[in-house]
């Protein structure tokens, strides 16, 4: 059975998407294959285990694979909604966003989420629809129906740089009052 396996993973070399996958094969695969090999000649005593340090192999040669970790399976999904991890609240297991209603007031609105995400961002999975508005930034500050003064990410980057160049230029005062 593991002999297949390996002439399987010899043949698929050519078939991988990419060098990425065919090496994680290959990797896997040979570390199935020598700890297989290890524990098979040590237990029938052709492979002198006494005293000999093998990384994956434990006093006797009967030990499994130490070696293990998560996969991740990628998947695209062209309609998704992603959105910052930052502009998202959690209380109680529950993560919330404050999307922009009529009167440019705020409202809190749970929102549900795919479980594998990339550290940044979240692909939402409802609460939210495409053209939905949702705040960014200050989401602190906000407290549901509140009413804002909603402007653009470009707009709010042009804010920070003009208040950057005041207090740079000494106007402290002046800056804070913008």
């Amino acid at each position: 059975m593991i002999f297949a396996i390996g002439v399987f993973a010899v043949k698929s070399i050519s078939s991988g998407r990419s060098a990425f996958y065919t090496i994680s094969a290959c990797a896997g695969t040979t570390i199935l294959v020598m700890q297989t090999i290890l524990n098979v000649f040590g237990s029938v005593d052709l492979l002198p285990l006494t005293g000999v340090t093998f990384p994956f192999v434990s006093v006797g040669g009967t030990s499994l694979m130490g070696g293990s970790g998560s996969i991740v399976i990628p998947h695209s999904n062209s309609s998704a909604i992603v959105i910052p991890q930052a502009c998202v609240s959690e209380v109680q297991n529950k993560k919330f966003v404050y999307t922009l209603g009529k009167d440019n007031k705020v409202n809190y609105t749970e929102i549900q989420v795919a479980p594998q995400n990339d550290g940044k961002n979240y692909v939402v999975t409802d609460g939210l629809k495409v053209g939905d508005k949702y705040v960014t930034n200050g989401i602190t500050k906000l407290s549901d129906q509140m009413e804002i003064v909603p402007i653009t990410p470009e707009r709010y980057q042009q804010k920070i740089q003009e208040q950057a160049k005041a207090m740079s230029a000494g106007d402290i005062v002046g800056a804070m009052k913008k």
